[in-house]
């Protein structure tokens, strides 16, 4: 059993040289950033009152609905239960965007310590990592961040995966893929086995609604912003990196972060085409093409990766209708 949760034929990380300078410099730029994030007024983003409410009535289990708090997300449920038995409402939700924010920095950088600063400023300049997962979608950012922790400190992606979903059910789509690439190693059966899994979503389409999987499928959509132009654009943005590892990366075959960006592309991009809530799988989506990145950063492929990475990114920044600089302006409240 333990075997299930250990993946080490697939570099999760990179190894460097420790220093004591660059860890300590690593820790006041993180902590900093996830301070700055956590000490926010509340009520600026829009979904502040939902999880101050799930801390309001956090403790209120009736014996009614005692089944479902064991069965839906129950690892989330008993952090709420739990924090606000010290903390007020408030202060638990504080509390919570300094962890997850904190736990995605860490986890991201141990992929390849290195490069801290990338890190750093791709979660402050991201779309969808400060100023969305964390900042907004803080329960689908804690189960992210809960994931790459026990992906790149613990090496066991599987586990890590499984405890996601009982905080934010909509990672079960990645833990199928987490699934796929535990069993699959070729590259070539990965795209076959991917295309197959979005063929299998599309038949099942209707048993998904029915689920209402995180129970607000209409809100989990990107309420139109799916036009042909986005598609043409985010084909653009990822399709050229998914190339460069592939032809100028190295290792590809044992790399687990490119191998999940794949995978993650194939089904993700053609299912938000069928399916109003895998808007939200897109923020996953492109967190793993960030980790992909910073594996492959030594590369030639990953060098050229990073900077084509960061131009789309200062495109978004610059050319196009971004909520990054107005949520940043509500975070620092200018």
């Amino acid at each position: 059993m333990l075997g299930l949760f250990n993946n080490n034929k697939d570099n999760l990380r990179i190894e460097v040289k420790n220093n004591p300078l660059v860890n300590l410099v690593i820790v006041f730029i993180f902590v900093g950033i996830a301070m700055v994030l956590s000490i926010r007024s509340l009520g600026i983003a829009t979904d502040d009152q939902n999880y101050l409410n799930y801390f309001y009535y956090a403790t209120q289990v009736k014996a009614d609905n005692l089944l479902v708090y064991l069965i839906e997300e129950p690892l989330w449920r008993l952090y709420t239960t739990s924090v606000v038995l010290v903390l007020s409402p408030e202060d638990a939700l504080r509390l919570t965007i300094f962890i997850s924010s904190t736990l995605f920095l860490f986890s991201t950088n141990k992929v390849n310590s290195n490069l801290f600063l990338i890190v750093a400023i791709a979660f402050i300049l991201h779309q969808y990592l400060a100023t969305q997962m964390y900042f907004n979608q803080l329960r689908q950012g804690l189960a992210l961040s809960l994931f790459l922790c026990f992906a790149t400190y613990g090496k066991k992606p599987l586990l890590g995966a499984i405890l996601a979903i009982f905080v934010h059910t909509s990672f079960i789509f990645p833990l199928i893929l987490i699934v796929l690439l535990k069993k699959v190693t070729s590259i070539k059966w990965i795209v076959l086995c991917s295309v197959l899994i979005i063929m299998g979503l599309y038949m099942s389409i209707s048993l998904l609604e029915t689920l209402d999987l995180g129970r607000r499928t209409s809100s989990y959509s990107f309420e139109g912003k799916f036009t042909v132009n986005y598609y043409i654009y985010t084909f653009v943005r990822y399709v050229p990196l998914l190339f460069l590892i592939q032809f100028y990366g190295y290792e590809t075959k044992s790399s687990f972060w490119y191998k999940l960006a794949l995978s993650s592309f194939i089904i993700i991009i053609p299912f938000t085409l069928i399916y109003d809530a895998a808007g939200r799988l897109v923020y996953y989506l492109s967190a793993f093409f960030l980790l992909m990145l910073l594996e492959q950063a030594k590369s030639l492929g990953g060098k050229l990766g990073l900077i084509y990475y960061f131009m789309f990114l200062f495109v978004d920044l610059l050319f196009l209708e971004s909520s990054v600089i107005n949520n940043w302006q509500l975070i620092l409240g200018i």
